[in-house]
């Protein structure tokens, strides 16, 4: 995006949009490049999403513990790379914009299919959505369908997670 533009869409939704998407390109070829140091498999697309998003959360003055970030990664991080992303930058819209949330349906129903077949994949993605429903804080928990809410739920109780 162009200075300009930019500057002028500063403080709305689309600019928001933008600079989520400029926010994980910037961490995802830092990572790519390893100026980022990668751990415990994450990847650089991981890195993106997770630089993304506790960026956003220190301007914004938020603190997020690394383990919170994670779990509220988690539907993320079990999508496609160009849905994950696109997701990601309208998930940050719908919390800091809740006036423009027209996409928030889209959203829904992204975060919904990611997490309803959470029981065949990898046990910590389990584990870390699983944790999420402790933490009150989490935008994505009021998007839920009742049956993915019930499935994490079932979840949590098997790994006895308070």
């Amino acid at each position: 995006m162009n200075f300009l533009k930019k500057l002028i869409n500063i403080n709305n939704s689309e600019g928001t949009r933008e600079s989520m998407k400029d926010s994980y390109e910037k961490h995802f070829h830092a990572a790519q490049g390893n100026k980022i140091p990668l751990s415990g498999g994450t990847t650089p697309h991981l890195a993106g999403l997770y630089g993304a998003l506790s960026t956003r959360y220190i301007s914004a003055n938020i603190p997020r513990h690394e383990v919170q970030l994670w779990s509220e990664l988690t539907p993320f991080i079990l999508m496609s790379k160009d849905d994950s992303v696109k997701a990601l930058a309208e998930y940050v819209v719908c919390i800091e914009n809740p006036k423009d949330r027209q996409r928030e349906d889209w959203l829904k129903n992204l975060i919904n299919k990611s997490l309803r077949n959470i029981e065949t994949t990898d046990k910590n993605y389990i584990a870390m959505a699983a944790s999420a429903i402790t933490q009150m804080d989490i935008y994505w928990l009021n998007l839920l369908d009742t049956d993915v809410r019930e499935l994490l739920e079932r979840e949590r109780e098997k790994l006895n997670l308070e």
